[in-house]
């Protein structure tokens, strides 16, 4: 069993200009932003000699342009027809 305890970092939708200032204080969420735990545990795998400064660079490097490419293939793409607007929304029973 494991038990998280996480915190959202954006507003209730990616355009909220106040990333959800409007019902907490900067103070909390920056707090928070300190506690995040991927930058945390890259910090600690550096300490420990499992991976390098360099490597991780690399990692986030090859992230980005995999984001990359799928922002391309997603603009790319043509548009899905209205009669699928529903698809894979909602289960059958």
């Amino acid at each position: 069993l494991i038990e998280c305890k996480t915190y959202r970092f954006r507003g209730h939708f990616e355009g909220d200009p106040k990333r959800g200032g409007t019902y907490r204080g900067e103070a909390e969420m920056m707090e928070w932003e300190k506690r995040c735990p991927i930058k945390n545990f890259k910090v600690k795998l550096i300490e420990n000699g499992v991976l390098t400064e360099a490597e991780a660079e690399e990692i986030q490097q090859k992230c980005a342009e995999e984001i990359q490419e799928a922002v391309k293939f997603a603009k790319d793409s043509a548009h899905p027809s209205p009669e699928d607007v529903l698809e894979d929304v909602f289960i059958s029973l």
